[in-house]
């Protein structure tokens, strides 16, 4: 080689790897203006896969009765130690994010940021594989659309599985390819398929596409060479703990929640309903549904395959102009060149026989199936594990159609095909620099900081219910992403409001037989539940607005003021703790009840104090609210004053017909001695310091404050 080649070909490998890196480097970018715009962590399975990491992390115990059913229930949410899967969902992924899982913002961060390094190395696999097989050229071009893929992005930076499932199925695809050269690769593309099966239960169809396959390109052989069985072998090995562990807790090896019911749904909202165990399966679903009911099924899922699979090629920015009818027309343009180059194509496909069938293949064996579920959960991710298949085929279809432009305009122009290419880099160098520079404006310093600054909002609700109730509360919530669920598991149950429920009534006896204390309602909740809840809630720009109070509940959290993000009632008929009262303060407020958690306190521990109270007239001006711990000379030991529920309700905004479970937190002063104590309240207006006139059956209280009670204040216990 002469010295002008030898600095040409130095000069050809650094250009290709600037390129390489402008690619690599602006997908890590985007990833990161990704990350930072997902920061709700219960946004499509997220918050699932986070609390089977928190699950993971925790050491085994055995499940109480308010938790046993979280594994085969979609309709519930919480804590169960040592779970290994849920039955929806495999374990891997998890497995990997318990490693640094707890209960705080940076395990969602973190989460996301290894999914983001996992697609990395699936661009740079990608990548080495492509230009090993088919050259520079087509790697580069399909290194870079793959990068460029708006679901490839989003998924990047979500604390999903999805990144690995694709990392496994690309891995495993191209040791299917090599092990037609040396079948032992075969056993590494079984445990990368097994890898990804513990990764996600669809991956199983690699199993047979990888025989459909084997069978297709050997034909014959098959049955005289029995090293492909190395391939179903080492997939077996891998996933037996899997099955040993399904076994034991479903009662099949091969149990999937998404098999065994989620596929014979008519609706999503089935899985959100009260009585699970009438979920229906495949035998069920073919007694109740005819073969026409079937077939428009299966139609309605076939016209959903194409536009979600198109919708799935977008690339990112551009998800929002995609036209269903944009795929129609692609269809009938690839249809119309496989039929003018069908010859052409024929001979590509017997001289890359293994590529192509094997590609082929698990193209239409994982693509195929989904026409059943997509009219359930039509979700374009389930197109991502064979999307680096597709995008490759296509860059390899342009460049058949380059060759044949280059053999029709004679040899003196694909003469210029190393110049050509030179310019393809060098365009594809300016076209990724400043597609890198925009994004580069939109990167925060700390991704960190961005998530535990944008939850802190509705981080309030659960923070302020989980700071005043006992352990394994339950809590109905949903159908709803709207709050950390996985962060708060550990202090509460969370149930689903169940879509089967109609009435009040139904949810009140609901309540009752699961032991639920509170509901949360926000708009995702009110949208989905509109028949229930409607009669007493409305929706003003996102916002709940109260229009009448729940029977057997009262208003104990409003997140602002009304209409508000969100509202947390107490459902009282599952909890009738409260002491019932008499008192009126001017005539207008019904302090209805009280309940007070400690009679016996020491100095610097707080008192926790919750009114009742129902308006029976308007107020003339705001009322607040004063809670005192009093000691026995009557000198003043703590003190707790406030509108209603934290200044979020302020009595000029209350109604007929409600009722408000207020929460005070009294702190009992540090220097205080130990005795006998009293805590009062009562309401005054804050302008002229005036106290409400406090009356009850027998006439006019002292000093217009009610005595809540006596309680003891102990010493302070020193220990050696």
């Amino acid at each position: 080689m002469n010295p002008g080649d030898l600095v040409q070909r130095h000069s050809r490998t650094w250009l290709v790897g600037l390129v390489l890196s402008l690619i690599l480097l602006r997908f890590v970018v985007i990833g990161l203006v990704a990350i930072e715009a997902n920061w709700n962590s219960q946004r499509v399975d997220q918050g699932y896969y986070l609390q089977l990491g928190l699950n993971l992390h925790a050491p085994p115990t055995e499940p109480d009765t308010q938790t046993a059913g979280f594994a085969t229930s979609m309709s519930a949410f919480g804590e169960v130690r040592g779970l290994v899967s849920d039955g929806a969902r495999n374990p891997l992924y998890p497995l990997l994010i318990s490693v640094f899982a707890e209960r705080d913002w940076a395990y969602f961060t973190t989460a996301k940021l290894l999914n983001l390094l996992v697609s990395l190395a699936v661009l740079v696999i990608f990548w080495l594989f492509v230009r090993r097989q088919f050259g520079v050229g087509v790697a580069l071009t399909a290194t870079a659309l793959l990068s460029i893929n708006s679901q490839f992005i989003q998924h990047a930076a979500m604390s999903m599985c999805e990144p690995l499932l694709v990392l496994f199925f690309v891995l495993s695809w191209i040791f299917i390819v090599r092990g037609f050269c040396g079948w032992k690769a075969w056993a590494i593309a079984g445990l990368m398929a097994g890898l990804a099966y513990l990764t996600k239960g669809s991956a199983s169809s690699l199993v047979l596409s990888f025989l459909i396959a084997v069978i297709l390109v050997r034909g014959k052989g098959v049955l005289s060479d029995r090293h492909w069985l190395a391939f179903p072998l080492a997939f077996a090995v891998t996933v037996l703990p899997l099955w040993v562990y399904n076994t034991v807790h479903f009662g099949s090896p091969f149990y999937s929640f998404n098999y065994t019911h989620a596929l014979w749904l008519d609706n999503w909202y089935q899985t959100q309903a009260s009585k699970l165990a009438e979920l229906p399966t495949m035998g069920s679903y073919l007694q109740s549904h005819s073969l026409s009911e079937i077939w428009a099924r299966e139609w309605t899922g076939i016209g959903l395959t194409k536009s979600l699979f198109g919708y799935s090629l977008m690339p990112w920015g551009l998800e929002s102009g995609f036209q269903r009818h944009y795929v129609t027309w692609a269809m009938l343009l690839l249809l119309g060149l496989v039929l003018v180059f069908r010859k052409r194509m024929w001979r590509f496909v017997l001289k890359h026989k293994k590529i192509t069938v094997s590609g082929v293949i698990l193209l239409v064996g994982t693509i195929a199936p989904l026409s059943w579920f997509l009219p359930i959960s039509p979700n374009p991710r389930f197109f991502l594990p064979v999307l680096p298949i597709f995008i490759l085929f296509v860059v390899l279809a342009c460049r058949g159609l380059v060759n044949w432009f280059l053999d029709r305009v004679g040899e003196q122009r694909r003469q210029t095909g190393g110049a050509v290419s030179a310019s393809a880099c060098m365009v594809m160098i300016v076209v990724f620099a400043g597609l890198l520079i925009w994004p580069l404006r939109a990167v925060e310093a700390n991704p960190y900081a961005v998530d535990r600054a944008k939850n802190a909002y509705t981080d309030q609700v659960l923070y302020w219910l989980a700071s005043g109730v006992d352990r394994k509360t339950t809590v109905l919530f949903g159908t709803s992403h709207a709050l950390p669920l996985w962060k708060y598991s550990d202090s509460f149950a969370f149930l689903t409001v169940p879509s089967d429920i109609a009435t009040w009534d139904e949810l009140l006896t609901y309540g009752r037989a699961h032991g639920v204390r509170y509901l949360i309602v926000d708009y995702e909740t009110l949208l989905s539940r509109a028949p229930l809840l409607g009669q007493f809630f409305t929706i003003d720009q996102r916002q709940i607005e109260m229009t009448e109070m729940p029977p057997h509940s009262a208003l104990a959290y409003v997140l602002d003021q009304l209409p508000a993000n969100f509202l947390v009632f107490e459902l009282l008929d599952v909890d009738p703790s409260a002491v019932q009262t008499d008192v009126r303060f001017d005539a207008a407020v019904h302090l209805a009840g009280y309940t007070l958690q400690d009679r016996s306190v020491q100095p610097g521990q707080t008192v926790r104090l919750t009114l009742y109270w129902r308006p029976e007239a308007l107020l003339a001006k705001n009322a607040t609210v004063f809670t005192q711990l009093l000691d026995s000379t009557s000198t003043l030991r703590g003190q707790r004053d406030s509108q209603p529920l934290r200044g979020a309700l302020p009595t000029s905004v209350w109604r007929m017909g409600m009722l408000i479970a207020d929460r005070y937190d009294i702190q009992v002063a540090a220097d205080a001695p130990p005795g006998d104590y009293r805590v009062v309240c009562g309401m005054y207006t804050l302008d002229d310091m005036q106290r409400l006139q406090a009356t009850d059956s027998d006439g006019a209280l002292p000093d217009n404050q009610l005595l809540i009670s006596e309680l003891t204040v102990e010493p302070v216990e020193h220990t050696n």
